[in-house]
Parts: C-alpha cells; sequence; structure tokens
C-alpha cells in the first residue's frame, strides 16, 4: 500500500515580501496548490500576523524595510509560542 502525499489544502502560509510583483507572484503560485496565504509587507508587520494567527511556515524576503528576514526568524525564533514555525528566507 502506497501512502499519498500530504496535502496542502488549507495549510497556511505568511509570505514577508516587501516587493508586490513578487509578493503576488508567490501568492498566486501558493495558492494553485491549495495554500493559504497572507502577505506582510515587512518583518515587523509578518512578526505581528504570525502572533494573531500562527502560520504553519514563513516565507520572508532577507531584505525588508523597519524588519528584515533575518531580524523575523531571530524575533520568531525567540518567541516560545513561534519559534517552532519553519522559515524559508
Amino acid at each position: 500500500m502506497t501512502e499519498s502525499p500530504p496535502s496542502s489544502e488549507g495549510v497556511h502560509v505568511l509570505v514577508a515580501e516587501d516587493s508586490p510583483v513578487q509578493a503576488q507572484a508567490l501568492r498566486i503560485s501558493l495558492e494553485a496548490k491549495g495554500f493559504r496565504v497572507d502577505l506582510a509587507v515587512h518583518g515587523a508587520e509578518a512578526l505581528e500576523m504570525a502572533r494573531a494567527e500562527p502560520p504553519a511556515v514563513v516565507i520572508s524576503d532577507v531584505e525588508m524595510p523597519e524588519m528584515d528576514g533575518y531580524e523575523l526568524c531571530r524575533a520568531l525564533k525567540a518567541d516560545l509560542a513561534l519559534r517552532s514555525i519553519p522559515v524559508i528566507l
């Protein structure tokens, strides 16, 4: 008996990206695969959104205004409630 791959349907992904074009391209690609996507325009907004509704994964740009991707990753890993969320930079 073979196992089917896990479904991405409804899995919450938080994308932190300051480029509207890149953010929309990621959203379209991920939603086409069944993911539920929220967009943040910088790391500080992404951190606030993650605290309000923790995502399954965070995909972040590195260079952003206010809080860059490295700072976002450090803040997530320092928060006991969020530290287990995988981060892709």
